[in-house]
């Protein structure tokens, strides 16, 4: 017990260890504090178990001093302590344990701990989240059991980190569990950035055994979906859409333009717009008298992806007909990437020059 206030700079300056460690135990957060402080600075690496023990302190200024201790030295009985702090409230706190255990983990490479670092890739807090993504990225190939473990985790924000990070690291054994994990989520009950995230990761993997999933994947409710799985199909033929799997896919899609649900509707204006496959334009334009504005203006914009004369009419139309100021000017952009003219959103315009040049696309 202390019946006056320990003098930490005398302690330190006499390298007075024992009476140092017995200041840790004081009442006073202060003198706590500047007590490990004091140790950390005099320390020659054969002082370990006050900062294990301070790990546990309630004040989260020594348990940071105790990580970054600890981490210094690559003190592996710290390790169960630092995994629960990485549950800590104090965001400092957790980054501290994140960091300690990266730099025990330069050494020991232990599975079990880096599945730990993982569960952590949903932190609330930017800088703790780099901290893990650079951990496991530094364990290169032998992180990706553990992140394709974590592709079933019931968090969706681990489940789409992990995804990514199976992409940077570009290992073919993630292709089956990513392509399963997909399969395995709910469109609309699963966040899409979970989707969009395993799409990333095909592609960034470049394996061509994802090439049908990823050409499905078109056809996702979530528009940002489809756009992912048009640039992963991109990465890894630039010639997907000359395939016949492509074509194949085009013709499925089809059976899906009279569906109920109008996120299907548009998913696939944008699906057959992407593909191109020129066999499937009438049914596009099927899609710009849609009920839903939100179909008709991606069926608009599949037109102008596709530049196909026989949409110049109907697009025409659209400028008179439809109420939308939206669908309205994203049919005057397919109009103008088709001819070439810009007549702006003015109907009798176009109409006129219409009359006067259908022929030259081979109207009659």
């Amino acid at each position: 017990m202390w019946f006056s206030k320990p003098n930490i700079e005398n302690m330190k300056r006499n390298r007075d260890v024992e009476g140092l460690i017995k200041a840790l135990n004081h009442k006073d957060d202060r003198i706590r504090f500047d007590a490990i402080c004091a140790l950390r600075d005099i320390n020659d690496g054969k002082i370990k178990e006050p900062f294990i023990l301070d790990l546990q302190d309630k004040n989260s200024s020594i348990c940071i001093i105790a990580a970054e201790v600890l981490g210094n030295m690559k003190e592996r009985r710290a390790i169960k302590y630092l995994i629960q702090l990485l549950s800590n409230e104090n965001a400092d706190v957790r980054g501290a344990a994140i960091w300690a255990l990266g730099e025990i983990l330069q050494e020991i490479k232990d599975i079990q701990v880096l599945e730990h670092i993982i569960s952590v890739l949903n932190d609330k807090y930017i800088n703790n989240k780099e901290l893990a993504r650079q951990i496991i990225e530094d364990f290169g190939k032998q992180a990706v059991e553990p992140l394709i473990k974590a592709l079933n985790h019931e968090d969706p924000e681990i489940v789409a980190e992990s995804a990514f990070m199976l992409g940077e690291i570009g290992d073919v054994r993630a292709v089956e569990p990513l392509i399963q994990a997909f399969q395995n989520s709910d469109p609309n009950d699963s966040e899409p950035n979970v989707r969009e995230a395993i799409v990333f990761a095909l592609g960034e993997i470049g394996d061509k055994r994802a090439i049908n999933f990823l050409l499905q994947a078109l056809k996702d409710i979530d528009l940002v979906v489809g756009y992912a799985a048009e640039n992963a199909l991109g990465q890894i033929n630039p010639k997907w859409r000359d395939t016949e799997e492509a074509k194949i896919a085009a013709k499925n899609f089809i059976s899906f333009i009279k569906d109920d649900d109008p996120n299907v509707r548009q998913a696939i204006a944008f699906a057959l717009g992407v593909i191109g496959d020129r066999e499937t334009v009438e049914h596009i334009l099927s899609l710009l008298n849609d009920k839903y504005s939100r179909v008709r203006l991606e069926a608009a914009r599949a037109l102008k992806y596709m530049k196909d004369p026989r949409a110049i009419e109907p697009l025409i139309q659209v400028l008179e007909d439809d109420k939308n100021s939206d669908v309205r000017n994203e049919a005057k952009r397919a109009l103008e990437e088709i001819t070439g003219q810009n007549f702006g959103i003015k109907y009798h315009k176009w109409k006129m020059w219409w009359q006067e040049n259908k022929s030259k696309f081979g109207i009659a």
